[in-house]
């Protein structure tokens, strides 16, 4: 595969982590150069001299391939690279040991020669190390590197002062060149944490999505089987004794169930939205077939339509449940608007007198409260004996019409 095709394919954080890597094998790549720059400008061209540029170069391959492993084991991909560090430690050793025997000068312009020598193998061997360290640590170790390598100056015959300033210089370099290093991992583990939380916002919109589907499916066609349920056995109840109705009750089953059937279409496609006079409307039907006394009661107002949606849910749902778990014979559903224009709620609430004992609330009513938390409501329930109520109550806009009369809604 091309390499720019393979790069195009790559993801913003490959991209940044490649990017990052290769510029950190080009720091480590600028050793050798330096050094031969070293050896070039002393005129120095001497089998120590020679013998120390090719350790440098082997000394450089290994803290790139120690680099690797570091940032590997940063990022989390693999263990600690325990033969990659005794690797690095004895190319460095090894590396100083030549550099220190290839400038065995008294001191002046050779000291400065090399300290510039010992602290490229230095600077190498801790830019491959310092992924790996927490920035107290990289603080430590160059400062340890700048006491010990001031101690060596005076015993090789420096002043205090050239001392002194050839240590804080070298450490100083040091730290910034581990710092840079520490913080283009922390880039790239950013970015793929980034990712990584883009991935599971997707994940998360996915469910979400799902469990929103799976909400609206059992709203839906809780209440249309239910209804089937009711209506099949009073057709078969009146088979049974022989009295007529039979066939408008099935056929009244055939179409509830054209008509599951193209709610399902409208669920799918996404076009499915209750409206809660229709519901309303349905509640009565569906309770007069069950045998169930019912009253329900609204205010003279428009209420906004995501209020009318999120209620209409709670019809369809609570209804279902006094057909399903209850043996109801009253039910009463009230619809208000409570409270002043500028704090006004509406209010949906729904009694049946036939709870049974032991009853827990089922998946049902948890949907119901988040698809009114979703518009800012809350729904309670409350169980008296026999008596079982749910209040649904959203909020309305300032905007929203005030409280009218109450009327009576025929059963």
């Amino acid at each position: 595969m091309p390499e720019a095709l393979r790069w195009s394919r790559k993801s913003d954080p490959e991209r940044l982590e490649a990017m990052t890597r290769w510029s950190a094998y080009l720091v480590l790549a600028l050793g050798p150069y330096m050094a031969w720059a070293l050896v070039d400008a002393a005129e120095a061209w001497e089998a120590g001299a020679v013998v120390l540029l090719v350790l440098v170069v082997l000394h450089a391959l290994v803290a790139a391939g120690t680099l690797r492993a570091s940032l590997d084991t940063t990022l989390g991909r693999r263990g600690v690279p325990r033969g990659w560090f005794l690797a690095l430690a004895g190319t460095s050793s090894v590396t100083l040991g030549v550099a220190f025997a290839s400038f065995p000068g008294p001191p002046g312009e050779e000291l400065v020669e090399l300290a510039f020598a010992v602290h490229i193998v230095l600077a190498v061997a801790l830019a491959a190390l310092a992924p790996l360290l927490a920035w107290q640590r990289l603080a430590a170790v160059t400062l340890a590197v700048a006491l010990v390598w001031g101690v060596v100056a005076v015993g090789l015959g420096a002043d205090g002062r050239t001392a002194v300033v050839s240590a804080a210089i070298g450490g100083s370099v040091l730290f910034l060149l581990g710092l840079s290093m520490r913080v283009s991992v922390w880039m790239i583990r950013v970015f793929w944490e980034q990712e990584r939380r883009r991935e599971v916002d997707a994940r998360l919109a996915v469910a979400e999505e799902r469990l929103s589907f799976s909400r609206d499916l059992h709203d839906t066609f809780g209440r249309t089987l239910a209804t089937v349920a009711v209506k099949s056995e009073l057709a078969a109840e009146l088979v049974s004794r022989g009295r007529p109705g039979a066939d408008k009750e099935m056929l009244e089953v055939r179409q509830i169930a054209e008509d599951a059937l193209r709610e399902m279409r409208e669920l799918v496609a996404g076009f499915r939205a209750p409206d809660l006079a229709a519901e309303l409307a349905g509640a009565r039907s569906l309770l007069g077939s069950a045998g169930v006394s019912v009253s329900v009661t609204t205010d003279d107002g428009e209420l906004p339509a995501p209020t009318q949606k999120a209620l209409a849910w709670v019809v369809r749902e609570a209804v279902t449940n006094v057909v399903r778990h209850s043996d109801a014979g009253r039910c009463g559903i009230d619809l208000r608007v409570d409270g002043a224009a500028s704090s006004a709620s509406a209010v949906l609430e729904i009694v049946n007198d036939g709870a049974r004992p032991g009853g827990t609330p089922g998946s049902g009513l948890a949907g119901l409260a988040e698809r009114l938390g979703q518009v800012g409501g809350n729904l309670t329930t409350q169980r008296e004996g026999e008596e079982f109520r749910l209040v649904a109550r959203v909020p309305l806009p300032s905007a929203a019409t005030a409280p009218g009369a109450t009327r009576e809604v025929a059963s």
